[in-house]
């Protein structure tokens, strides 16, 4: 058992030294919490009058959330901070993303910008989007509601 330890210690240890060596060339270490964008969990189904977007941000706030729509696309973009590696610890697992999100959503008819509806409420952000007949392009700004 006791080699089994040093095995993984040893891994650790050269682990740190790579990260070290990433940071060093502004490389940011490989970690999947750097400045790219995670694509949250999303669900998509069809509806009577249109489309329904199921998406999975915990711990994301409402006001962080930037909803748009434009011709036939519904794209979320935001920031999540409550889970963000923490300094000082130690991780043996990282798997709870954090930091800037995006996704990009194009449904298969065009959207009407004035019937979309968002709701944010215990972690999952639900839009409602209503087609509509093809007409003018323009991209549109969603009013995120809590609750």
């Amino acid at each position: 058992m006791d080699s089994e330890h040093d095995v993984f210690a040893q891994v650790s240890h050269l682990e740190a030294h790579f990260r070290d060596l990433f940071d060093s060339f502004g490389l940011g270490g490989g970690s999947r919490y750097a400045e790219r964008p995670f694509e949250p969990p999303t669900d998509v189904y069809e509806t009577a009058e249109g489309y329904g977007i199921v998406m999975e941000v915990p711990g994301a706030q409402p006001e962080s959330f930037d909803v748009q729509v434009d011709g036939q696309t519904v794209r979320v973009a935001g920031h999540k901070d409550d889970s963000c590696p923490q300094t000082g610890r130690r991780y043996l697992q990282m798997e709870i993303a954090c930091g800037p999100f995006e996704r990009s959503i194009t449904l298969p008819r065009a959207i009407d910008p004035e019937r979309v509806a968002a709701h944010y409420q215990d972690g999952v952000l639900r839009i409602e989007v209503a087609t509509r007949p093809a007409r003018g392009e323009g991209t549109w700004h969603v009013v995120i509601v809590r609750g």
